[in-house]
């Protein structure tokens, strides 16, 4: 049975996770970390740029991600940030286009599925 009285907040300070990555403290940790290499998923936004940059701090070998998975007019956008924020972190990148993978396998299936079309 959960306990629902013990705040998420109290288990999160009990580990005391920063920007300090948690193995350091223990044996051998650092060890580790420098032979793990880490994929991040990388938007272009804040969230995964920072992800990024705390796993590379915390000495772990990092490499980032993008997805495209539309034509959207933000894209442009987002690729300059992107190629912005792994220039600063100094990491390489992959970009993947999945535009037809993700239209035949997310996108058309859902439409046919839950779209209403009164020629069907």
């Amino acid at each position: 049975m959960i306990n629902r009285r013990v705040k998420p907040q109290k288990i999160y300070n009990k580990h005391k996770v920063s920007g300090e990555t948690f193995f350091k403290n223990k044996p051998a940790g650092e060890a580790l970390i420098k032979r793990v290499t880490v994929a991040v998923a990388l938007s272009g936004g804040v969230d995964s740029a920072y992800a990024a940059k705390i796993l590379k701090d915390g000495g772990f070998k990092v490499f980032a991600l993008t997805m495209q998975v539309s034509d959207s007019a933000s894209l442009k956008k987002s690729k300059a940030d992107i190629k912005r924020i792994v220039s600063d972190l100094n990491i390489e990148h992959f970009f993947i286009d999945l535009r037809n993978e993700f239209k035949s396998i997310i996108i058309d299936p859902f439409c046919s599925e839950y779209l209403f079309r009164p020629d069907s």
